[in-house]
């Protein structure tokens, strides 16, 4: 009888300052860009609306934490590279298509030295 070995399953998480408040996951699959956000906390006295029923806020809970995945990504090089639009979309606005363009390319800058 042919014996089958698992494949075990691990992921490296890889934070850092500079493309806070995203992170980075590595699985033996690929790359994948992350943000953790909380849900938004209603007023006081507010209620939810929607297809589940209405209710209350109550005081004692705690704010529910949530992950987004910006994308799935084969190598590194990519991911930085996505990493970099996103953080210059962040921003916003942008008052020319050059500042966009520098402020990309700066950050893209950024992450590459790291990535060397």
């Amino acid at each position: 009888m042919k014996e089958e070995i698992e494949e075990i399953s691990s992921s490296t998480v890889i934070k850092d300052p500079i493309i806070e408040p995203y992170y980075i996951e590595k699985d033996s699959h690929c790359y994948t860009i992350y943000k953790d956000f909380q849900a938004q906390e209603l007023k006081e006295g507010e209620k939810r609306r929607g297809r589940r029923s209405t209710k209350e806020k109550v005081e004692d809970e705690a704010p529910k934490t949530y992950t987004k995945s910006y994308g799935h990504f084969t190598n590194f090089g990519n991911c930085l590279s996505r990493l970099s639009i996103i953080l210059a979309d962040e921003k916003g606005s942008y008052s020319s298509l050059q500042d966009y363009i520098t402020q990309f390319q700066t950050i893209e800058k950024n992450l590459q030295i790291l990535n060397r």
